[in-house]
């Protein structure tokens, strides 16, 4: 499997890491939970070796900026891990809740 290289278009809002540029590159080693939908753009195919390669791309990307989100974000991720594998994902990290000195990113609803 391959992933294209490229993210929605900033154009269309899809796009959730837009607005955390400054945040990814003041913080690079703090993980993001993002929540995630694919397809696939492209399929490459080998006739030699009778094979068809999946390009994935990303149709949308929202991070997860607020703990009650990130938290069920997890729950989500650890389980569909645990019914894929039928083993518990041990996270080797934790995330941090983003936003609380931003408030720019939670608009009053």
């Amino acid at each position: 499997m391959k992933m294209a290289a490229a993210l929605p278009d900033h154009k269309s809002r899809r796009n959730g890491l837009d607005d955390l540029a400054r945040m990814l590159v003041d913080n690079p080693d703090q993980p993001l939970v993002c929540v995630v939908v694919l397809d696939c753009s492209k399929t490459e195919i080998d006739h030699d070796k009778a094979t068809k390669t999946p390009t994935v791309r990303i149709k949308h990307l929202e991070p997860m900026l607020r703990e009650e989100d990130q938290d069920r974000a997890v729950v989500l991720l650890t389980d569909a891990y645990k019914r894929r594998t039928s083993e518990q994902l041990e996270l080797d990290y934790e995330f941090e809740p983003i936003g609380r000195d931003a408030p720019h990113f939670f608009p009053a609803v």
